[in-house]
């Protein structure tokens, strides 16, 4: 398994899924139906990931994830997945 950034969406209609952290980015053209799509972590440190749902190219829903990417400094190595959910209407960007 590699350090990535995942995330799944349940789509009702086309859309692009765009994931942002620091330096990486991910930005994919779906149609209707269950995906999972991800994108490496960040080169720089403490980046939170912004999740995305584009339709039209308007964001429909969007979001942060709960805990930034730490790179540095960390006291153990967690290898636990972390899992969040983001239903909220899209009214800010990155």
């Amino acid at each position: 398994m590699s350090d990535s950034i995942f995330a799944w969406a349940s789509l009702t209609a086309p859309a692009t899924v765009r994931i942002d952290a620091g330096n990486s980015t991910g930005s994919y053209d779906l149609p209707a139906g269950p995906h999972v799509v991800g994108i490496p972590f960040p080169e720089s440190n403490n980046e939170t990931p912004y999740f995305q749902i584009i339709r039209d190219g308007t964001p429909v829903v969007a979001g942060h994830a709960s805990v930034s990417i730490k790179r540095e400094g960390c006291e153990y190595y967690d290898f636990n997945a972390r899992v969040g959910v983001i239903d909220t209407v899209a009214t800010t960007s990155t």
